[in-house]
């Protein structure tokens, strides 16, 4: 039996990108709560947040495609996502979220293609799409994923 819907939430992320993720990458959504700034020179990686006694990094994909960083005081809340790569150190990432996430189920008829000029964007976007209306950001969360690896390498 094929599936046939794919449970997917809508997160606004803060710097004002709008993201469909596959709801099981979400881990938990966490309120605001003190961030360690970064140090690094890349403003994408804002910060690490201490869950569950990790340093998380927070990352904001938006950012990477050339939006604003977001105000730190202004996120009341952060997405913990897993993972998807199999990098050492790395088993969770976060990002700064505008709102709660929204859920939807998304099937191959929900989502058309947007008329995007090739090439995309930025590398961190794998596609763009418009679901229920609504125009959204397909992350290349693999290649985000190697970012954050890079940066963790030189902190």
């Amino acid at each position: 039996m094929a599936i046939s819907k794919l449970n997917t939430l809508i997160l606004d992320i803060a710097s004002g990108l709008r993201v469909a993720a596959p709801q099981a990458m979400l881990a938990e959504v966490v309120p605001q709560q003190t961030m360690t700034p970064a140090g690094s020179p890349d403003a994408w990686l804002l910060g690490f947040l201490d869950w569950r006694g990790e340093q998380v990094p927070v990352v904001d994909p938006g950012v990477v495609c050339g939006h604003a960083a977001p105000d730190a005081a202004g996120i009341h809340r952060y997405g913990v996502l897993y993972a998807l790569e199999h990098i050492v150190g790395l088993s969770y990432y976060a990002v700064p979220l505008a709102s709660i996430p929204h859920p939807v189920r998304v099937g191959a008829e929900d989502v058309l293609a947007e008329e995007v000029a090739a090439p995309l964007p930025c590398p961190a976007v794998a596609a763009m799409a418009r679901i229920e209306g609504q125009s959204v950001t397909i992350p290349d969360f693999p290649y985000l994923e190697h970012l954050i690896e890079q940066q963790l390498t030189r902190l």
